[in-house]
């Protein structure tokens, strides 16, 4: 009995994209937590700075 991916790196052309794609796809994933994170950041930032600018203490 063959198994799948026998099946699909018998092709190299097939398995190089199989292989291209997988690693694509990690990199976008990879690119949009980096992006997510960043989006995250600014709003704790401006979220603090708000609640610093509302809540001073009083001199």
């Amino acid at each position: 009995m063959r198994r799948g991916y026998d099946v699909i790196f018998q092709n190299p052309t097939l398995g190089a994209l199989f292989i291209c794609a997988g690693l694509f796809f990690i990199t976008v994933i990879c690119i949009w937590g980096a992006l997510y994170f960043q989006r995250k950041v600014k709003e704790d930032s401006e979220m603090r700075r708000k609640f610093r600018r509302e809540n001073r203490p009083p001199k």
